[in-house]
């Protein structure tokens, strides 16, 4: 008895020692922090928006994030653009900005010509998305979609995350815009539910996906 209990205890101090440590977490890639500014944006003298635009800023460089809303323009003003940050400006090429700490303004440029202004405030930097703040902007890569052979990139911008909406595009892998996106419930980052409406189905109801999983909100541009 006294062997066999030798026995199991050397064979589990080998198992233990085969273990070994848990893999270290995958180490990040070079990035640049950033902070996120969003905003509505809208025809001069017009009464209501065109949709949302969020500006992720670093001191270099910086991106906008235009979410269009109207049925006959939202295909020619939505997109993520990339551009350069230069002396509080960011200059891209359908949008430019001027920023402070805490907001910024700019016009955005459609695709017929027409200016849009916008005002945006700061929804958050990469502290506060550390310490838990949900404002801001959220990916989804390799999205499935039904009848679509490539995989497709999810973009939101979440300006109050109690709120049950928020501006969102279905964009292909070149950054083509497929579909506006619709907030089914209450907006939780892992468990979602969205409607696409610009892709119906086969009986003409525009597409829901459930479940997605774990968006990476966005707190920084990575180094090229």
């Amino acid at each position: 008895m006294r062997n066999r209990l030798f026995v199991f205890i050397l064979l589990i101090g080998l198992l233990a020692a085969c273990e070994g440590d848990d893999p270290p977490p995958p180490t990040r890639l070079p990035f640049e922090p950033a902070v996120i500014y969003s905003g509505g944006f809208r025809a001069a003298g017009a009464a209501q928006d065109e949709g949302q635009i969020a500006l992720i800023i670093t001191p270099t460089r910086g991106i906008a994030v235009v979410c269009g809303v109207g049925d006959g323009t939202w295909r020619a003003l939505s997109g993520w653009f990339r551009g350069s940050v230069a002396g509080g400006t960011l200059t891209t090429k359908p949008a430019s900005a001027t920023f402070t700490a805490d907001s910024a303004e700019g016009i955005l440029l459609g695709a017929d010509g027409t200016r849009y202004l916008f005002q945006a405030i700061k929804r958050a930097d990469t502290a506060q998305i550390a310490a838990g703040v949900q404002e801001g902007v959220y990916r989804a890569d390799a999205i499935t979609i039904s009848g679509r052979d490539a995989p497709a990139n999810l973009y939101v911008i979440v300006t109050d995350a109690e709120r049950a909406t928020l501006c969102g595009i279905l964009v292909d892998e070149q950054g083509t815009p497929l579909s506006r996106v619709a907030l089914v419930g209450i907006w939780q980052s892992g468990f979602s539910t969205f409607m696409f409406p610009d892709l119906p189905d086969a009986a003409g109801t525009p597409l829901a996906v459930f479940g997605i999983g774990t968006f990476a909100q966005i707190d920084g541009i990575l180094m090229e």
